[in-house]
């Protein structure tokens, strides 16, 4: 009981933003329960995450040489690697994980990925099909599939990859789907029918889905509604910042301090105003997105305090 405690104390910690503690809360675990790879993972992803490449390999490595077998330590030293721009290790390690574990998914898809970055186009398909040969029902792949065949054109093949993995998945992996149909619509020419699968991207999970937000502004963008696209931004933004307002633990300003959430409003070219707040989440990529749809559209002021948000 008391181990269970403190990986979910570990968890909150890192949640609220004090890493260390978190991290140290983990070392301690690490000793407590030293056969536990759950620890080892976690704490690895954060040295990871913090830039601590050699400090999350050793980890990892020193875990594999008590369990060489294990799928997990594999998989993640793939994904410490491929960070670490080392993709033919990389590549290495997650062959290993598949033939460590053949009904785990993420080896695969990590690999089929990779193998697509790379432009290994039928590589990629082999390890994705096999992998979905031994996990059929796994939407990650599915959707992996998908894209495979999207970037080679293939868009009937890629909408029955998304729609199948669509059934598969989770309530909140169908915003990624209806986005990737989105593309596939948009590609055959299929301008509403795009518009519609984003927006139907955007209503689930209270519209927090930065990925399909952009694809709908840049749609609007792209068809000369230029206005529809600041709807699209600034809509999205205000959910964005009621819910960080929301999940914001309440505390005491010193004299002087500012609150994020309390400066003045600015106003953008539609003459709308939007509060002053930075973002340090992958929405930043919303703020770059708009903030460069301003620089060509709107104007170098407007431009310059939508991207001050991003900081």
């Amino acid at each position: 009981r008391e181990v269970r405690e403190m990986y979910i104390e570990a968890k909150a910690l890192d949640q609220e933003g004090d890493r260390e503690k978190s991290k140290e809360v983990l070392r301690k675990l690490r000793e407590a329960t030293p056969h536990d790879m759950r620890v080892v993972r976690r704490l690895a992803r954060m040295e990871q995450e913090d830039g601590n490449i050699s400090a999350a390999r050793g980890l990892l490595q020193r875990a594999l040489r008590g369990e060489p077998g294990n799928a997990h330590l594999l998989q993640g030293l793939g994904q410490l690697e491929r960070q670490a721009g080392n993709d033919a290790t990389a590549m290495n390690h997650f062959r290993q994980a598949i033939k460590a574990n053949p009904t785990f998914a993420n080896p695969y898809h990590a690999l089929g990925t990779l193998e697509h970055t790379h432009g290994n186009i039928k590589a990629a398909l082999a390890v994705i099909k096999d992998g979905l040969r031994k996990c059929p029902q796994n939407h990650r792949l599915h959707h992996a599939l998908g894209d495979v065949y999207l970037d080679a054109n293939m868009l009937d093949f890629a909408e029955e990859s998304y729609l199948e993995g669509l059934q598969h998945g989770p309530e909140w992996s169908k915003a990624f789907f209806y986005t990737s149909l989105s593309f596939v619509s948009y590609a055959k020419g299929q301008v509403q029918e795009s518009r519609t699968l984003l927006r139907q991207s955007l209503e689930i999970n209270g519209g927090m889905h930065a990925q399909g937000v952009i694809a709908l502004a840049q749609l609007e963008e792209s068809e000369g509604n230029i206005h529809a696209a600041r709807e699209v931004y600034r809509d999205a933004i205000s959910r964005y910042e009621r819910r960080r307002r929301k999940r914001s633990p309440f505390r005491s300003k010193s004299p002087g301090e500012e609150d994020m959430f309390d400066s003045p409003s600015l106003v953008d070219e539609d003459g709308k105003q939007y509060s002053r707040s930075y973002s340090g989440d992958k929405w930043v990529n919303v703020f770059k997105s708009w903030a460069r749809m301003e620089e060509i559209h709107g104007t170098y002021e407007t431009a310059h305090i939508v991207f001050s948000k991003a900081a």
